[in-house]
């Protein structure tokens, strides 16, 4: 019975590779040795998820990284935004208030955030500089704010 098992596979095998137009067309050109054909196909089909594998692991290590340069990067930043936002916070005004230099860039939520820790405090800002802002979306560079 094995020897006839292994025919029917055979048999199959050959069924198999001629539906596939590709397969068919490389089984003629080596004269009908199907199943060496199979073989180079499956031994071509390893190589190349060896080399997924490899790629996907190369991709993995630059995504990390690319994280880890994305938070040098921010923690550059950071760094910057504070001794900017140094430079544009000064001393006591003459009614107590710090004043702050409005630079390119700049919202009130970003000086709320520079100067008390919480963008959420931007509306503080606004009210006490009602006079010289129209609107908490229109500041204008060189602008001094009071920071209450």
């Amino acid at each position: 019975q094995t020897v006839l098992v292994q025919q029917r596979i055979e048999t199959a095998e050959k069924v198999y590779i001629r539906q596939i137009p590709a397969l068919r067309q490389i089984a003629q050109d080596n004269q009908g040795d199907l199943l060496r054909t199979l073989k180079i196909l499956r031994d071509e089909n390893d190589k190349l998820k060896q080399q997924i594998v490899l790629c996907a692991r190369k991709i993995e290590d630059l995504r990390e990284e690319l994280a880890a340069k994305d938070m040098q990067h921010a923690s550059m930043l950071s760094r910057e935004n504070g001794n900017q936002a140094e430079r544009n916070v000064s001393g006591a005004s003459v009614d107590g208030l710090r004043q702050h230099i409005i630079a390119k860039g700049d919202t009130l939520s970003s000086i709320s955030l520079q100067c008390y820790g919480v963008a959420s405090r931007w509306k503080e800002i606004y009210e006490a500089n009602r006079n010289v802002l129209p609107s908490p979306a229109q500041l204008k560079i060189g602008l001094s704010l009071r920071i209450p």
